[in-house]
């Protein structure tokens, strides 16, 4: 039977660190009768009444926990040491403190998704305007135009116009393609600026004002 070695080392109160011939060993928490030990071979509690002989013991882990126990040991020893005064242990607990809430608020970030809706329209740029119904964009019947084209165009121009179809479209130029600028009900009086092809040139009868261009299908000379 050879030689054995064992020592225990007061690091902080309550805390022991064992050392064997192979070097440290574990760490054992508590006092005589109720010990937490970590170790090399994994985490161990033990109750017993001291002096009796009869103790129980127990593995909590299997797990090499040295490390950790040694950790925990030096964390108590500051918290010992701070509670004493000691301005050093008291601001490498800050320290500590200020990491610990660092990892936390970085690990709550990364596990955080964050669903942006897009903007519908970009900052500054209207939105579009609700497109006007065009009434007319079916071309009217062929019989229809040829009528409106066969009528003189001497007849046209400075005549009292009424528009016969309901929201009728006023556009920027005579085409389908021109810009819906306004719609007029039905039974509104016109007065025909000028005609080119199949569209006319219209002014308010009332106010004057020149509205637009409006298909000839769509008016009928008074």
């Amino acid at each position: 039977m050879g030689w054995r070695y064992r020592r225990s080392l007061r690091i902080a109160p309550g805390a022991r660190l064992n050392v064997t011939g192979n070097g440290a060993s574990s760490v054992s928490f508590g006092k005589r009768g109720a010990t937490l030990n970590m170790g090399r071979n994994g985490i161990r509690t033990t109750v017993g009444l001291p002096g009796s002989g009869l103790s129980y013991s127990r593995r909590v882990s299997s797990g090499a926990s040295l490390v950790p126990g040694i950790a925990l040991a030096g964390l108590l020893l500051l918290v010992v040491s701070a509670a004493r005064g000691n301005r050093f242990a008291r601001i490498t607990l800050i320290c500590i403190g200020i990491a610990i809430l660092v990892l936390f608020a970085t690990a709550a970030l990364q596990n955080t998704t964050v669903t942006v809706s897009p903007a519908r329209y970009s900052i500054g740029t209207p939105p579009p305007a609700t497109p006007v119904p065009e009434r007319d964009k079916t071309p009217p019947p062929s019989d229809m135009i040829q009528s409106a084209a066969a009528a003189p165009l001497a007849a046209w121009p400075s005549e009292v116009a009424v528009i016969t179809t309901t929201g009728a479209n006023v556009r920027s130029a005579p085409s389908m393609s021109g810009k819906a600028l306004r719609q007029l009900p039905v039974g509104a009086n016109l007065m025909i600026v000028k005609v080119e092809g199949n569209w006319a040139t219209v002014r308010d009868e009332g106010s004057g004002e020149v509205l637009g261009w409006v298909h000839r299908s769509l008016l009928k000379v008074r």
